[in-house]
Formats: C-alpha cells, sequence, structure tokens
C-alpha cells in the first residue's frame, strides 16, 4: 500500500530520502494528477526550514513558498509577480510550490523561463553532500531533471537584478486557469540608446525553454534602432531552434507564429 512519509525537519527529510524510494512533493498540484501510484510520497509541507523567501541583492525561494506567499510579499520583483498571478486559480497558488513547478521541469510551466533569463541556481542537498546546477542544466529534458535519488532541492537562488525593459506574454486558451500554448520571457537593459544586456526565453516550444545565451551576445552594443530594424531576422533565428509540437491544445504552425510574433513584438517595444 501507498504511504505518505511526513518529516518536520530537513534532516528527517534527507534521512528518509536517503533510505527509502520515495517520491518528494509539497502541493502535489502536479503530481496527483500524474497519477503515480506505485511509490510511497515524501510530504514536504511541515517543514519550515524550507519556507524561506529572502529578496535582498539576490533572491532565495526555499523549495516549501508556495505561489500564494510570492504574491503577498510586497518586495517581489514585479515581473515575477505577473506572471505568478496568470499561473491557476488562487486555491491552486495556495498550494502549488516554485521548486515543484521546476522540478515538474515541463516545457509549459509558467515560472521556469523567468529563472532561465536570470541563470537561477538550484540548490540540491543529500544528507552526506550538496550541490548547485544552474536551471538549465538541472532540467535535461521535457519532465526529466537531473536530481539524484537521495537529493531533495532546498532552494533557487538568483541575482536581483533591474531591467528598464520587461516583457511576458502567456497564450493560452483562456485568460486565466489556463497551460500554455506559448509563453515568453524576455528583459534588456538600455543605457544611451544602447542595449546593454538583453535575454529571451520562450516556453512550450521545445522539449526544454529555448534560450540561446551566444545569440543574446550578438545583440549586445547596438543602438536601439539597429535592433529594431533587425527584427525580423531575430525572430528568424529563433523560428530556426525551436521545434513546437501538435497536440490537442495547438498546431505545431500556430505555436511557431505565435512565438515569432512575441519575438518582434519585444524587440520593437525596446525603448
Amino acid at each position: 500500500m501507498v504511504e505518505n512519509r511526513i518529516p518536520i525537519s530537513w534532516k528527517d527529510a534527507l534521512d528518509i530520502r536517503f533510505k527509502e524510494d520515495v517520491i518528494p512533493y509539497f502541493g502535489g498540484t502536479d503530481l496527483m494528477v500524474r497519477g503515480n501510484r506505485t511509490k510511497n510520497f515524501l510530504f514536504l509541507n511541515k517543514i519550515s526550514e524550507i519556507q524561506d523567501y529572502i529578496i535582498a541583492d539576490e533572491i532565495k525561494i526555499g523549495a516549501g513558498v508556495n505561489y500564494k506567499s510570492i504574491l503577498d510579499e510586497e518586495n517581489t520583483p514585479k515581473l515575477l509577480r505577473k506572471i505568478v498571478r496568470q499561473i491557476a486559480s488562487p486555491a491552486l497558488r495556495n498550494m502549488a510550490s516554485v521548486i515543484g513547478n521546476i522540478c515538474n521541469a515541463s516545457p509549459v510551466g509558467d515560472t521556469i523561463p523567468y529563472f532561465y533569463i536570470y541563470d537561477a541556481i538550484i540548490q540540491l542537498e543529500s544528507k552526506s553532500s550538496s550541490r548547485e546546477l544552474e536551471i538549465s542544466d538541472f532540467i535535461v529534458d521535457a519532465r526529466k531533471t537531473d536530481l539524484r535519488d537521495d537529493e531533495l532541492v532546498r532552494a533557487i537562488v538568483f541575482q536581483n537584478l533591474r531591467y528598464n525593459n520587461e516583457y511576458y506574454q502567456k497564450v493560452g486558451p483562456r485568460s486565466a486557469c489556463s497551460i500554455s500554448k506559448v509563453d515568453i520571457v524576455a528583459i534588456a537593459n538600455t543605457e544611451n540608446n544602447i542595449v546593454k544586456d538583453i535575454r529571451i526565453a520562450i516556453g512550450a516550444v521545445k522539449n526544454k525553454i529555448v534560450r540561446d545565451k551566444k545569440f543574446e551576445e550578438k545583440l549586445k552594443g547596438m543602438s536601439i534602432e539597429e535592433i529594431k530594424s533587425k527584427s525580423k531576422a531575430i525572430s528568424s533565428y529563433y523560428d530556426s531552434i525551436i521545434s513546437p509540437i501538435d497536440d490537442k491544445r495547438s498546431t505545431e504552425d500556430y505555436r511557431r507564429q505565435v512565438a515569432i510574433n512575441l519575438v518582434e513584438d519585444f524587440i520593437e517595444n525596446i525603448k
């Protein structure tokens, strides 16, 4: 019979993870609909040590922080707040955790593109060791991460950087409680008419979030006018590296065209 393991401390959780083949979860909003009933579960909701949400020069989101906590914190970055507001319903946001969304490793995960553009670091711990991975390395494929059998995710951390251009668009079948057909998170810093930094991450168009740091480097140093003049060429490049799928929610052609349109819209609105 499948059972729930309910530790009350982080140490207890790591001990159980080391000894047993369990599935860790916090809210379970993604896990329970997947119907896996062959393993015991490790319920992390009672552990206070992983419920820290710290905003300073570096932002730290513990594994036990749910979306409601993100919205309730007045210092939450505006772009992250905007993304979280469009996730599911208030009831689900009360349960679902940020780390759970990441560990689910879905290409349509709402917050994942945001953490890609900030090069967020995943902190992992086991009973005997700890390590850190950039999120793009932690998520190795659709629904697959580099989480080892004896490890748990402790937190995600990233730099609290300020950008004067922030862009987020989520395209779904309705304005709320919908799974993304395509979403994009993009940021740029401009100074004296020059693009000093630019980052673009697109979700739901490949097995992983699409971001190309080398291509972004080529765009840095352009004037605002120059980068806007290259809007079509830039979107064409992203068109060449995405591979959307056909499914019940949308077609490959639709996702591809929407992704192209959103990249162009971001570029054309840089100030």
